[in-house]
This record gives structure tokens, sequence and C-alpha cells, in this order.
């Protein structure tokens, strides 16, 4: 036989061996004091002189009975709870806290009705052998009647008794729990409402700052186009009260200076933000642009706008050298001597520079011939004193310059495809790209990147002497505003863009 069998089969009889074995001591005792003589002697003792003591006696060892029997269940019963998981035992306790002596429902009370039972019926039966009076008699069925129907009446409502507390239990958990609940939502609400608030408030100070921003480099950058270019410009092309919104938007930013963004007020945050507004509305850049694109040549992809917003990003990115060409062949300025590199110029380049130059062409045709004339003709040339020194040498000879008026314009002319030719080497595609990046997203975002070829066109035609109108003014005074960008470092077309989004 395997230990587990045993084991099983100790469980099943292990109950009834050791009431046999509880039965066999009571036997023993009793058949022990009856060969001693000691039961006569405890008979005796035990004797009684009527009736009623002998009831009182059975009664009282009834009474010792029922209560170790009580004391047997409830071990049982709390033996039978120390078995179970931690989670059971913890709910059993809980449905038996409010019972009599932490028994099951209804223990006590069929405990009570069986003593009343086991007592009362007995000497209810036997009143005549007992001699129990009549009155003794009719408190013992009154007491047993009594019993009986509380015991079976709370037996036939103790279900629905039992289903009342647990449903009243079960109420008073759901209104805690509700109480807990409604606590998380309020905790959970102010919550809510608090990071909308930061997050409110985090966007209202992102919006200002960007409005401070925009509001400081737009002050920046018409200043000079208002206050310095404005006198000298026609009429209408600096906007009417674009003086007055300039003085607002500097109080503006006076009234903020010195200040965080969380010490700011409702009343100042409306001042930055209208200034913001104002300035943009009445901005002269805008309309030097507008006038300025009317003139433009067309580059496919790019409207006249974007074009004229092209030339002046390119010039923006281009170092300091490069940017005095760039202005020298837009603005078809006096020459400079500086400006052209004699080092960068090869005998093949001044070549065909001579070649297009149609005055020096002629007067040179047989000398341009022989390779050192050239290079000693760029020597003169880009000299300061370059015109003394031609007419002292060429003067003489009417069949080449009728002229030292006519001596000077070739000069002029040479030098003018000289400096071009060397200042389209100064832009790069990337500079072209990085020109037009900012225009993303706006209405005058090109829809195809033009070729440097296109560019330099562009900038030739620019430096065309044209006539003194309106368009061309407009042209000269933001050629001469991208000098003052580059100086504040505020790149002139992203400004743009951000007015065109606004």
């Amino acid at each position: 036989m395997t230990k587990e069998t045993a084991d099983r089969l100790w469980k099943i009889f292990s109950g009834p061996l050791m009431l046999l074995g509880y039965g066999l001591a009571i036997f023993l005792v009793f058949f022990a004091l009856k060969m001693t003589g000691l039961f006569t002697e405890i008979a005796g003792f035990l004797s009684f002189p009527d009736n009623k003591s002998r009831i009182a006696t059975l009664v009282f060892l009834v009474g010792l009975s029922f209560a170790a029997f009580l004391w047997w269940l409830c071990a049982r019963s709390f033996a039978l709870i120390r078995s179970m998981s931690s989670t059971d035992a913890a709910n059993a306790f809980a449905n038996l806290k409010d019972t009599p002596m932490a028994l099951p429902e209804g223990t006590v009370r069929a405990v009570i009705a069986l003593i009343v039972g086991v007592v009362g019926l007995p000497l209810l039966m036997y009143t005549d052998v007992l001699n129990l009076s009549d009155a003794v008699a009719g408190y013992v069925n009154g007491i047993i009647i009594g019993v009986f129907s509380y015991y079976f009446g709370s037996r036939s409502s103790s279900a629905d008794a039992q289903t009342t507390r647990q449903t009243v239990k079960l109420l008073g958990e759901s209104e805690e729990g509700k109480r807990k609940l409604e606590t998380q939502v309020n905790t959970l609400g102010g919550a809510v409402v608090q990071a909308q608030s930061a997050l409110l408030t985090t966007e209202t100070r992102n919006k200002l700052r960007d409005d401070l921003q925009r509001l400081k480099e737009h002050v920046s950058a018409t200043e000079v186009l208002i206050e310095t270019l404005g006198p000298v410009l026609p009429k209408g092309l600096v906007p009417d009260g674009a003086a007055e919104a300039l003085h607002k938007a500097r109080l503006a930013l006076g009234a903020v200076q010195g200040l965080e963004t969380d010490g700011f007020t409702a009343d100042t945050v409306k001042q930055v933000s209208d200034a913001t507004e104002g300035l943009f509305g009445k901005s002269p850049v805008v309309e030097l642009l507008k006038s300025a694109a009317t003139v433009m040549p067309v580059i496919s992809g790019l409207t006249p706008v974007t074009a004229v917003a092209l030339a002046l990003g390119t010039a923006w990115q281009l170092g300091s050298d490069q940017y005095r060409r760039w202005v020298a062949r837009v603005l078809n300025a006096p020459y400079d001597p500086q400006i052209i590199s004699h080092g960068q110029i090869s005998a093949t380049s001044a070549a065909i520079a001579l070649e297009q130059s149609p005055i020096f062409n002629k007067a040179f045709s047989v000398e341009r011939q022989q390779p050192a004339f050239v290079s000693d003709l760029l020597t003169q040339v880009l000299s300061d004193d370059g015109a003394d020194h031609l007419w002292a040498k060429y003067g003489n000879d009417t069949n080449r310059f009728a002229s030292r008026g006519e001596l000077e314009n070739g000069l002029l002319e040479f030098r003018s495809v000289l400096l071009w030719e060397q200042s389209s080497q100064d832009i790069t595609p990337e500079q072209i790209q990085n020109a037009l990046a900012p225009l993303t997203g706006t209405a005058f975002a090109p829809t195809a990147i033009p070729s440097l070829d296109n560019v330099n066109e562009v900038l030739k035609q620019m430096g065309k002497p044209g006539a003194a109108d309106e368009p061309h003014i407009a042209m000269e005074a933001l050629i001469l505003w991208v000098g003052y960008m580059r100086q504040i470092n505020l790149d002139p077309v992203y400004l743009l863009a951000r007015i065109w989004r606004s």
C-alpha cells in the first residue's frame, strides 16, 4: 500500500475510530469503577432525595455538554477558516464578524433550540412521573413553543435576512467605492484643468516670445527704410503711418524690456501683438518689393516678387569682396580698383572680355592678336590712372579713339565686362537654394529652382542703366537695405517670409 493511499484511508476512518476510542475509554472508566467498588460510593454520593434534584442535575449536565459542543463547533469552524487561503479567509471573517460567536448563520439558535428540545420535551412528556405541577408544565410548554416558534420562524426568513445583510453590505461598499471614484475624478479633473491651464500658459508664452522676436527683427529692419531712406524716396513707397507704427513698436518693446514672460500682463501681451500687426501692415519692405518687381526679368518657376527676393537673398550670403562686386554690378557703380582681383583673371578671360567690349575690340583689333598685349592692357585697365596711361599711349592715334571721352567709355565698358565675368563666379547653386528656402509655405514659394546662368542673367539685367522712375528707385533702395541687413545679421528673405505668413 502506498503512502498516499494510507493517508486517504486515514482521513476517511479517522473520525469513526476516534469516536470508538472515546467510547471505549468511557467504558473502561466505568468498568474500572465497578470492579473496584468505587461505583457504589459514587452512586451513594450522587443519590438524590427527590426527583427535582435529579432533574436539576441532569439539566446542569446537559448544559455543560452543550457548552462543550459549542466550544467544539467554534474550534472546528476556525480550523476550517485557517486552512483556507488568505483571500478566502479574509472574506470568511468578513462574513462572520456580525454573527454570534463568529459561527455560521443560525448555528447558535439551532443549539439553543436543541437544548430546549432535549431538556424541555422529556420534562413535558413525563410531568406525571416526575410529579411536576401544572404551573411548571405550563412554563416548560411556553418555553418550548416560544423557542421553536422563534427558531423555525427565523429559519424561514434567515435566507432573506442574510441576503438583506449582504445587499446592505454591497450597497455600503458601492457607496464607498463611488465616493472614492468621485474623489479620484475630482482630483483627475483638477489635474486636467491644471494641465490645460499650464498648456495654455505655455502656448501664450511661446506666442508672445515669437511676437517679440518678430517685432524686434522688423523694427531693426524697417527703421533704416523709414527714417534714413524714407525722406528721399518717392511718395507712396513708404506707406502712410509707417513712422507712427514704428514709434508704437518701439514703445511696446520699451514696455517689456527687462521683463520675463511670466511678468507680462494681458495688456502687455495685447500691446505687443497690436504693435507687431501694425508694423507688419505698414511695412515699407512690402511696398518696395512690389514696386521693384515690375522691372524684374521673367524667370521660369519664379514670380517677379520671388525673383527680387532671390537677388536679395543671394547678396546677403556673399562674402565682403563678393558683396562689393555684387553691389557694383547691380548698381552700375563707378569703378573701384579693389573690387576686381587681377590675379583671378587669366589671359584667356581677359581676351574674351576684350571681344565683348565693342570700343576696345575695334581700337585694338590688331594688337589683341599678340599674346603679351592683352596682359599689358589688363594691367593698365585695372590701375587707378588707367585712363591717363592709355590716353598718353594711344591718344594721338585718331584711328583708335576719336576723343578722350570715347577712350574713357571704352575703358568703362571693358572694366564692366571684367567685373561681370568675375562676379558671376561668386554665386553658387547652394546659395540660390538657401536664398529661396525661407519662402517655403508662402504664396511666393518657387515652383522650380533657377539655374546659376539664369540668376546671373537676372542680375545683369538689373545692372543695366535704367530710368530714374519709381521701380528702379525702389530696387536701389532694396539693394542698399541688404547692406544694412548684412550689418545686423538678419536674412531679408527670412523677414519677408515671416511677413507673408502673418
